[in-house]
Order: C-alpha cells, then structure tokens, then sequence
C-alpha cells in the first residue's frame, strides 16, 4: 500500500525556507510566490544547499518533480491538493490552508 503523507508548511511570507523529511532523509524545500505569473515555485535542496531541483512551478494535482530523474531527489512524488475540490491554483495566501503539499512515497 502506498502511503500518502502531508507536508506541513511553515509560510510566514511569499518567501519561505524549511526543512522537510521525504523517505527518511531531510532536504530543504525554498519556496516564493511570483507575483507576475501568480504562481508559487519551489526549490528542493539537499542540506549542503546544492540544488536538486530548482524552480518548480507549483501548480495543482500535478506531480511537481516528474521530469526530474536524479538518485538524489527523494523517489516519491510531490504533489499540491486543492482542499477545496476546484483545482483552482495556489495563490498568494492559499498555500499551506487551502492547498496542501503532498508526498507519496514510491511503491
């Protein structure tokens, strides 16, 4: 069975940092809303600060790393829910309430 797990997020502004556990190992997830395109994008890091994965747009019920195939991400997908069904974007004060990132572990 595959689980299925939330990942807090800690956003204070349109610009946050934090860590994040995915399959055991800790990386840094960066995340900021870009207030011309309305989207928020994120960054995945390991914890040196070298970029994994950079600039992902954060867009709904789409898997946020597919194109990404390096041993160093984590092997699940992350993914962003819209809690209320829509599958309306994440705008700027909707990310960590309405939307919610998603980790699913890989099988």
């Amino acid at each position: 069975m595959v689980a299925i797990s939330e990942i807090p997020l800690l956003k204070t502004t349109s610009t946050f940092e934090q860590n994040i556990v995915l399959d055991g190992i800790t990386y840094v997830l960066r995340c900021r809303f870009n207030t011309r395109s309305r989207y928020w994008y994120m960054t995945i890091l390991d914890t040196d600060n070298n970029i994994l994965a950079a600039g992902r747009k954060m867009a709904v019920d789409r898997p946020l790393l597919q194109r990404d195939t390096s041993e160093l991400l984590p092997p699940g997908a992350l993914w962003l829910r819209d809690t209320e069904g829509t599958g309306a974007d994440a705008g700027l004060r909707d990310l960590g309430d309405r939307h919610h990132l998603l980790y699913v572990e890989a099988e």
